[in-house]
């Protein structure tokens, strides 16, 4: 079966190469777009590939017809690089790792840990303006990207389990072709070895390594999770797969169809990282369920230490990564700062609320226990409900207000008598009272 994708995937890749020197594909009337992808069916890049043929077709349907191309049909990502170059294939997507060959500024996705958070990777790629810089960093290379797809969190799966970087040392590790993700395996204790992302089943099963190291979809979508039973939560990378297109494509649109075809990418966009975080969740309990594939959460502060030299190394020989690097962690100390002060506002939301709770609680303590002394000793009519009622009362406001005294982080005292004390008395009660 195999044979047959590849033998298939050849013969049409020769008829795009020989279509593409000549006139461009014309069906019906209308220009064939050619999409190719690495992925299923059913995986989150498809479908918002999808989202993209539907808009393109909507809006110049009279004109473009666009074929999406899954599964490495027309060849694993290099090959589906360099056909978009020469315009036999007009879209693909591929990872950053593959593209550091053509435009040396995309090593810095591949640097282990630069992200400090996934909300400082979002932020860093939803910004345009920026992103477009390192975009157009391929267009002497015949190609530039349109836009960029949710790729996740990268982490090692093996047939061991990794509870730690010791437990790598002399394993064989596929990695994406990239020096820095080369680098980073070596650094851990294991060997990397490269190859196509539509290998690692087969070498996995047969033994020719023993892991890899991608997001929880490739258990599923490529059924590693059948070969590969621990996955580790090391969280190394964050290396965001791109939509590139033939430069000479792009360039002979109308203004009005560049505009279909670049909105028609940030459609696809939007659609791929909803499915993302919703098929990430489904992976991960099919893998459980199904699968019985084990997760495991390390202690990531360790695998980051021996990746520092990997780091300085990217920086010290790459000149163009250093200035990326430097606005990446600029965004990586803003988004700590906002997620700090939000925490700050939460935990300040929280205090408010228990403290009124704690008001209204001894607020219906003090009315209820004036009732019991008034029945009780002038009506000579105790109350057994209020008699209970204020036990619950009393006991909530124990557990409220231990709970507001430890959000404070304070802690309780009975300060009435040593606040009034002044000079050196007032230091012998702080001591006493341990205030």
């Amino acid at each position: 079966m195999k044979l047959i994708k590849k033998v298939l995937g050849a013969l049409m890749c020769l008829v795009f190469m020989v279509s593409a020197t000549g006139c461009s594909s014309v069906t019906n009337g209308k220009r064939i777009v050619r999409v190719a992808t690495m992925q299923s069916e059913t995986h989150p890049e498809y479908l918002g590939l999808l989202k993209f043929k539907e808009y393109v077709e909507k809006e110049l349907g009279d004109k473009y017809e666009v074929q999406i191309f899954p599964n490495e049909i027309l060849g694993a990502a290099q090959k589906a690089i360099e056909l978009t170059q020469t315009g036999a294939i007009d879209f693909t997507i591929v990872g950053t790792a593959n593209l550091e060959t053509f435009a040396s500024v995309y090593e810095i996705f591949s640097m282990p840990y630069l992200f400090t958070s996934e909300d400082a990777y979002h932020e860093v790629m939803n910004d345009t303006d920026y992103m477009n810089k390192i975009f157009s960093s391929t267009d002497e290379q015949g190609f530039r990207a349109l836009t960029w797809y949710n790729a996740g969190t990268r982490n090692f799966y093996a047939k061991k389990e990794i509870d730690s970087p010791d437990d790598m040392k002399g394993l064989k590790i596929r990695v994406q072709q990239s020096p820095a993700s080369v680098a980073m395996c070596q650094a851990f204790g294991a060997a990397a070895s490269p190859m196509s992302f539509g290998e690692v089943y087969t070498a996995i099963q047969q033994g020719v390594i023993d892991g890899a190291e991608n997001n929880e979809l490739a258990l599923t979508s490529n059924k590693h999770g059948e070969v590969a039973k621990y996955f580790s939560y090391n969280k190394h990378q964050m290396i965001p797969d791109l939509l590139i297109g033939n430069l000479s494509f792009l360039n002979g649109l109308s203004k009005e169809e560049r505009k279909v075809f670049y909105k028609a990418a940030e459609l696809s966009n939007e659609e791929e990282c909803k499915q993302w975080d919703v098929q990430v969740k489904e992976a991960k309990k099919v893998a459980q369920e199904q699968m019985g594939v084990k997760f495991i959460d390390v202690d990531v502060l360790a695998f980051q230490k021996k990746v520092k030299g990997v780091q300085e190394s990217i920086l010290k020989d790459n000149a163009q990564a250093k200035p990326i690097y430097d606005h990446i962690q600029k965004v990586n100390k803003n988004t700590k700062a906002r997620m700090v002060n939000n925490m700050e506002k939460l935990r300040n939301t929280i205090n408010t609320i228990l403290g009124w709770a704690c008001v209204f609680v001894f607020a219906v303590m003090v009315v209820v226990g004036t009732y019991q002394i008034v029945v009780r000793y002038f009506f000579n009519n105790p109350s057994t409900v209020s008699e209970e009622l204020l036990t619950y009362s009393f006991t909530w406001m124990a557990l409220l207000s231990t709970a507001l005294v430890f959000g404070k982080r304070d802690h309780m005292r009975m300060g009435f008598l040593a606040d009034k004390v002044t000079g050196q008395k007032r230091k012998y009660w702080k001591s006493v009272l341990n205030y």
